[in-house]
């Protein structure tokens, strides 16, 4: 397998819109155009390489998994309408990680922001620790970690809520039988 792999520089001052910045909008790329390619800063755009170094392990193409490393807090829509591949975050990830996604891989081996996995159609999204508000803005009273093996597209709300939750798998089956 085919990896590419985005370490982060340093954290940027603004939220950063990594949507499009998928397996295969990377396949066929030289890391040089994979660098080259922009994603929204604020009301910036700039090329990916202003926030990541890029390497590839395996062969000459950009291939089927893409790997971020470092703690992507504020960047929003990782995996978004990620159609196959995997996609590994080595860290925390940011808002709406795996939204509208409908076949492939997300693994955050982190915390993820809110909404997370809304609008889900397929593929799995696994989250290792919590999803939503930060503990540290959540009242006291409102803290209360349980898991939940699995969020309906009506339960998507939920996420945005003051109780951070601990999400462990979704799976594009579990959506569709717990939306029915």
């Amino acid at each position: 397998m085919n990896r590419v792999r985005l370490a982060l520089k340093q954290t940027p001052a603004l939220r950063v819109d990594v949507r499009g910045v998928t397996p295969a909008a990377l396949h066929g790329l030289s890391t040089a155009q994979i660098e080259r390619l922009t994603v929204t800063h604020g009301m910036q755009t700039l090329a990916l390489a202003e926030f990541f170094t890029v390497a590839r392990d395996g062969a000459d193409e950009a291939g089927d998994e893409l790997l971020f490393e470092g703690d992507l807090a504020r960047f929003d829509r990782i995996g978004w309408q990620l159609t196959g591949g995997s996609v590994v975050v080595d860290g925390s990830a940011g808002d709406y990680v795996g939204a509208c996604m409908s076949d492939g891989e997300v693994h955050v081996r982190g915390s993820a922001g809110l909404l997370a996995a809304c609008e889900m159609a397929g593929g799995t999204l696994t989250i290792d620790r919590d999803v939503g508000e930060p503990i540290a803005v959540v009242p006291k009273a409102a803290v209360g970690h349980y898991s939940r093996p699995a969020l309906s597209p009506r339960e998507c709300w939920a996420i945005a809520s003051a109780t951070a939750f601990r999400v462990r798998r979704i799976s594009a089956g579990s959506l569709a039988s717990a939306s029915g």
